[in-house]
C-alpha cells in the first residue's frame, strides 16, 4: 500500500547532443523531466522517515507557531489543497 501522507517530487536532468531543437549537430541542449506526486509504498516511507523524526518537526512547527504540539497534525496533501485552495 502506499502511503498517501508523503509526495515527493523528483526532477531528472539531461544534456542533449546534435539535436535539431538545440541547433543540430554539434550543439548541446538541455532538458529535464519532472516525475510529481510520486508515493512512497508505506515500508519505504517507515524505512526514510522515523515516527521521531515526523514527531521533531512537528515539535518544530509548534515551537515557531507558538502552540501546543497537541495541536499540530500530519495531513495528505489532498487535504492540505483543499484547506488552503482559497489562500492564494
Amino acid at each position: 500500500m502506499n502511503n498517501q501522507l508523503v509526495k515527493l517530487d523528483a526532477t531528472l536532468y539531461f544534456e542533449v547532443k546534435d539535436n535539431e531543437m538545440f541547433g543540430g549537430e554539434g550543439s548541446i541542449g538541455y532538458v529535464s523531466a519532472v516525475y510529481s506526486g510520486l508515493r512512497l509504498p508505506d515500508e519505504l516511507f517507515d524505512k526514510i522517515f522515523d515516527k521521531s523524526d515526523i514527531q521533531n518537526q512537528m515539535a518544530r512547527v509548534a515551537k515557531k507557531l507558538g502552540i501546543n504540539i497537541e495541536d499540530v497534525k500530519l495531513i495528505t496533501k489532498e487535504e492540505y489543497d483543499r484547506e488552503t485552495a482559497n489562500d492564494e
